[in-house]
C-alpha cells in the first residue's frame, strides 16, 4: 500500500521535521499541512489575515503529490523566502536484514 509524506520547509533548505507524518492517502496529508499552517495562526491571532483563507483553500485543493510554496506566516514580504508544503509517496518500509529473502545486504530490496 502506498503511504505518503507531508514535509514543511523553507524552499531551498532540508526541512527540520524530525520524523515526517505518514498518511494513507494523499488528501489526508494535505488536510494535515493546511492544518498546521492553520495552527501556526490561532496563536493569538483572533482572525485569519486577509488572503490567508485562500491559501489554505489552495493546500486543502490539492490532490496529486505536488509542493505549494506560500509566503511565511507573519513575516514581512519583501525578503521573504516563503514556506515550502509538499506532499511525497514515502519511501518503502526498510527490512530488517534478518527478514532479507534474497541474500543481499540492500536493506530496501524488494526481492
Amino acid at each position: 500500500m502506498t503511504r505518503y509524506q507531508a514535509i514543511i520547509n523553507t524552499p531551498g533548505y532540508l526541512s527540520e521535521q524530525d520524523d515526517l507524518p505518514e498518511f494513507d492517502s494523499i488528501k489526508e496529508a494535505w488536510e494535515y499541512l493546511a492544518e498546521e499552517r492553520e495552527r501556526y495562526w490561532d496563536m493569538g491571532m483572533e482572525e485569519l489575515p486577509e488572503g490567508e483563507e485562500s491559501a489554505l483553500e489552495s493546500l486543502r485543493s490539492q490532490d496529486l503529490c505536488s509542493v505549494v510554496v506560500l509566503p511565511t506566516p507573519g513575516e514581512p514580504r519583501l525578503y521573504d523566502l516563503g514556506v515550502a508544503y509538499t506532499v511525497t509517496e514515502a519511501p518503502p518500509e526498510a527490512h530488517d536484514e534478518d527478514e532479507l529473502q534474497c541474500g543481499c545486504s540492500n536493506p530496501y530490496c524488494q526481492a
